[in-house]
């Protein structure tokens, strides 16, 4: 049945490519001319190319050509993965992305998956047995960049099979000489680690690390292997092996480097002698698709006035589009511009904006499904169980008109003449598709020490000396060998070194205050002073909680009913796959909630490992159940924030959700009062003024807290009696130490959510002089790829100038400046348009630490 609904989706671009003025364009192509098409609004863009590839011939003119390929470019890199999943739901051929560089100059990566994704790709489209993609969807940024020459990968290629024959030692020094590093074990791409007769490899094109296994220098068997579990994952007969020379650039004298096992990172600003353009290594006859012509001519000056100066033998503009059109090419518009080619134009609409409410969703989707058929693309097969089922009332599905497929489709559109709307699932209720984005190639990298996230000049506490500070690791000569040690400074500059054998003496200072703590002075007596109180401290805090506890299981609390139909669409429909440690923790809350007694439980996790979506299911839970939902959050910008998330994820649900803050007008405020003391609002989401005496709910079954630890000693009292009343679940982001945490388990219920979900970025830190180009270049990108920017400054009499000085670098960049001079409602409104998006970068003191969680915004520059 999946597969009947597929191919009504896939046929559309055969129906589009016979239309009379279509197959126009497709003989100027075949011709070797060009052509254009109008009316490719939304995911149409993606139809359109689907059905000019469906013209495209299957081999080039000579055998030697090889297949012939679309080649379709975007004017905005960021949108390149998207469109590549529409044309997976109107077509069949094989689909890659060329992702442009991200980083150049001083701030480049020789593993960064871009730089292995487009390594791929020349290898892909010029080796021998290669699969080069039918469709590359590219982006004019990317065309920018030079890729790798051919020659060049040839030259710094060494195929290995099993039984073939290496010398270990020749084949280390080769690697040494193109930029590899030796390692103990291998964790990142560009390292290699030898063992007895065994060899661990990790190219930057490789998804995972491959094992040599030797006898003598015989090759006994290829293997990749997991990083974390070091176990083999796949066997192999043959695998090539490329490292590209590599030239590092120096680094700034203050950089700071970051610490790995096996020593340095592999080299930054890494190139190749030889460059190549796409256009060189495209089978002859290959075909272009220039998406809005306009667009993409702007966005190229603006992407080369960036990278001018900083990227070597960067191309310009003029010379790419010059290129491109030596070869057949068709422009793919909203509206076509006048031309003397083969021209066509699509009746293409767009769709009705869908409100997000379930019951006015389904009057609209009548609306829109009038006459004509419906198709709603769904990213996975629970979501369309799910919306089958909720929209099986609807005239449409009714009458047969309203049709589910697989797949992720950016924005919906309306086919006039096939009286046919294709809809993507999570337009219906305004909800950005999260799993839309495709993964980037994933780095299986393993789960790293506490002691390798620390940078020079961390803050540390050895269990035997105190607080210190972290110096780096250093390698030092022990009994004749050579380890690796922790430098750590103490008070009076005196230093000690500890083994990295022994770091479970050493973890990570998390302190209460923003106050640097003072440093211990090695063979005194304050450390352990310090120890004794808050021995002491930590005896009373969990004499309170025990107290608490008794109070708690002396009294019958609510026990919520088990998950529900509707409980499980709710969960399934969370656009993303859970995290083992999410899996646990959302588990222990179910249980928890439906104990007859009141839950308390604190959930930890850093931003984006999803604590809110454990707090929203909790919160699910309670609501279907008949109970009203309090979420207490620090500041009036976060109330905002979680109420339009929760809003947004439970739109299709009869849940009323709203927010009280010092945003609310007075008659708004009284409308929430009177919905919380009637039970008409569901969920409320607040500020302290939650916690105030005039607001009475009528029903409250769920306390969902965010950084507790932010609330005043009133605020805290208030929640104390909460506590053994209803259920309480409590989030924060502040790591708790190894050793409190085992100390507080059996009285405090405690999840963890160490794990980061898959493909999750890191986070990469630099340190360097103030340089206006890095900052530009930095800037800039996220800019291109509509980010947002925190730039934090340390004082404030002159934060004034440094805006100045970013407006002369960026002068297209709206800025935002927040410091703690600001009255509160100026603050608040400089703060919301970050939120909003309405500023580009925010300008500010360290009062930036208070609560925002911005998704858009990947870059901080700390001053």
């Amino acid at each position: 049945m999946a597969a009947k609904r597929t191919e009504r989706l896939l046929g559309l671009a055969a129906t589009i490519h016979s239309h009379k003025g279509f197959a126009d364009v497709i003989a100027s192509l075949r011709e070797g001319h060009g052509g254009a098409v109008g009316g490719t609004w939304g995911s149409a863009c993606a139809l359109a190319a689907a059905a000019i590839e469906r013209g495209l011939p299957a081999d080039g003119p000579r055998a030697a050509d090889g297949p012939r390929a679309l080649v379709v470019v975007l004017p905005h890199a960021a949108d390149c993965d998207a469109f590549a999943d529409d044309l997976a739901v109107f077509s069949e051929a094989a689909v890659s992305v060329l992702p442009a560089i991200e980083s150049f100059g001083d701030d480049a990566a020789v593993d960064e998956p871009a730089v292995a994704e487009r390594l791929a790709i020349v290898k892909a489209l010029t080796r021998p047995g290669g699969s080069p993609p039918r469709i590359l969807v590219t982006s004019i940024q990317a065309l920018l960049t030079p890729l790798a020459d051919p020659r060049e990968i040839e030259e710094s290629t060494r195929s290995l099979c099993v039984g073939g024959r290496i010398d270990p030692a020749e084949l280390a020094d080769w690697l040494v000489a193109r930029g590899w590093h030796a390692a103990d074990a291998v964790e990142e791409p560009g390292t290699f680690a030898r063992r007895g007769g065994i060899v661990d490899l990790f190219a930057i094109d490789w998804d995972r690390p491959v094992r040599v296994e030797l006898l003598g220098d015989e090759i006994e068997s290829l293997r990749t292997f997991d990083i974390a579990s070091q176990r083999s994952v796949a066997s192999l007969e043959s695998i090539d092996l490329t490292a590209l020379v590599s030239r590092p650039k120096p680094k700034p004298d203050d950089a700071v480097a970051r610490p790995t096992r096996g020593g340095s990172r592999p080299p930054r600003g890494a190139a190749v002698s030889r460059r190549t353009q796409l256009s060189d290594i495209l089978p002859q006859g290959s075909w272009w698709a220039l998406v809005e012509p306009l667009e993409l001519a702007e966005e190229a000056r603006r992407a080369f006035e960036r990278i001018r100066g900083v990227v070597e033998d960067a191309s310009e503009p003029d010379d790419v589009f010059t290129r491109i059109y030596r070869s057949p090419s068709v422009t793919l518009s909203c509206i076509a511009p006048s031309s003397l080619e083969a021209s066509a134009e699509l009746s293409v609409e767009s769709v009705e904006r869908f409100t997000g409410v379930l019951d006015r969703v389904k009057e609209e989707l009548e609306t829109v499904g009038r006459d004509q058929e419906v198709w709603i693309v769904c990213p996975t097969d629970a979501e369309i169980e799910r919306l089958t089922e909720l929209l099986a009332d609807t005239a449409p599905a009714r009458s047969g008109r309203l049709h589910f497929a697989p797949g992720k489709i950016s924005a919906g559109f309306r086919l006039v003449p096939q009286k046919l709307a294709v809809i993507g699932s999570g337009e219906l209720f305004r909800r950005e598709d999260a799993a839309a984005a495709r993964a980037p190639r994933r780095r299986l990298s393993r789960a790293i020490d506490t002691f390798l996230d620390l940078h020079d000049g961390d803050y540390v506490v050895h269990v035997g000396h105190g607080i210190g500070r972290y110096k780096g690791l250093k390698l030092l000569e022990k009994q004749g060998r050579t380890e690796e040690f922790l430098e750590i400074e103490f008070a009076e500059s005196t230093k000690i070194f500890v083994p990295a054998s022994c770091i479970d003496l050493v973890q990570k200072y998390v302190g209460g205050t923003k106050l640097a703590p003072k440093l211990a002075k090695l063979g005194g007596k304050t450390w352990e002073k310090q120890k004794q109180a808050v021995r002491d401290a930590v005896a009373d805090m969990a004499s309170d909680m025990i107290r608490l506890q008794a109070t708690r299981a002396s009294r019958p609390g609510i026990a919520f009913p088990p998950p529900t139909a509707w409980q499980r669409e709710f969960e399934e429909s969370f656009p993303f796959d859970e995290t083992p440690d999410q899996l646990t923790a959302a588990e222990a809350i179910r249980d928890d909630m439906e104990r007859p007694r009141p839950m308390d439980r604190l959930l930890c996790g850093d931003v984006g490992f999803g604590k809110t979506e454990m707090a929203m299911r909790a919160a699910f839970k309670a609501v279907e159940a008949g109970y009203q939902v309090a979420v207490l959050v620090p500041t009036t910008v976060l109330a905002e924030q979680h109420c339009r998330s929760f809003q947004a994820r439970f739109a299709e649900f009869p849940f009323t959700i709203r927010s009280l803050s010092r945003f609310s007008t007075l008659q708004e405020e009284r409308d929430v009062l009177e919905g919380i003391l009637s039970g008409k609002v569901d969920i409320v989401v607040g500020t302290h003024r939650l916690a105030q005496n005039d607001v009475a709910f009528r029903n409250l079954g769920l306390l969902v807290i965010d950084e507790e630890q932010r609330f005043g000693v009133d605020v805290k009292e208030r929640l104390k009696a909460l506590r053994s009343t209803v259920d309480v679940l409590t989030m924060t982001a502040t790591p708790i130490p190894r050793t409190l945490h085992m100390s507080l388990l059996g009285i405090r219920d405690i999840s963890s959510l160490a794990t980061p979900p898959p493909d999750r970025q890191p986070v990469e830190t630099r340190v360097a002089r103030w340089d206006e180009a890095l900052i530009r270049s930095a800037i800039e990108r996220e800019l291109a790829r509509q980010g947002q920017v925190f730039f934090v400054h340390n004082r404030i009499h002159d934060i004034h100038l440094v805006a100045g000085k970013l407006a002369r670098i960026v002068p297209e960049a709206r800025i935002g400046i927040g410091h703690g001079r600001l009255s509160e409602k100026e603050l608040e409104e400089v703060m919301v348009d970050f939120v909003a998006g309405r500023t580009d970068i925010l300008l500010a003191t360290t009062i930036i630490e208070s609560g925002l969680d911005i998704p858009r915004a990947n870059t901080i520059f700390i001053d």
